[in-house]
């Protein structure tokens, strides 16, 4: 009887933990070297309205997060930067709107 309610524990623990899952918003670092193609990132827990966060971004310029062309994702305005782009300098935040992204869809990060 113990040997049971020790599995049932350990079963309950392992679903709670499943549906917490890892956190929803990743840094992720960029070799931001490569201008013309800078990076793809593969989305893995993010849903709607959640973030995504770019750090060590070159000051100067405009980059594109551009999901239309990769994903079922869409990308609405951020608390800062608007759809599809930001300002780079310093960590810049994406906001996933719409249609959650599937697991392994792709964030592709172009320069305009």
């Amino acid at each position: 009887m113990r040997r049971f309610l020790v599995a049932q524990l350990l079963l309950c623990l392992l679903v709670i933990l499943g549906l917490s899952g890892p956190s929803l918003a990743d840094t992720v670092n960029i070799d931001w070297s490569n201008r013309a193609w800078l990076a793809q990132v593969s989305v893995t827990t993010y849903q709607a309205q959640d973030t995504f966060e770019f750090q060590n971004t070159p000051s100067g310029g405009i980059y594109e997060l551009d999901l239309t062309s990769y994903t079922t994702c869409t990308l609405g305005d951020g608390p800062t930067y608007g759809a599809n782009s930001y300002t780079p300098g310093g960590a810049a935040v994406a906001y996933f709107a719409g249609e959650a992204c599937a697991e392994g869809d792709k964030v592709v990060i172009l320069t305009t």
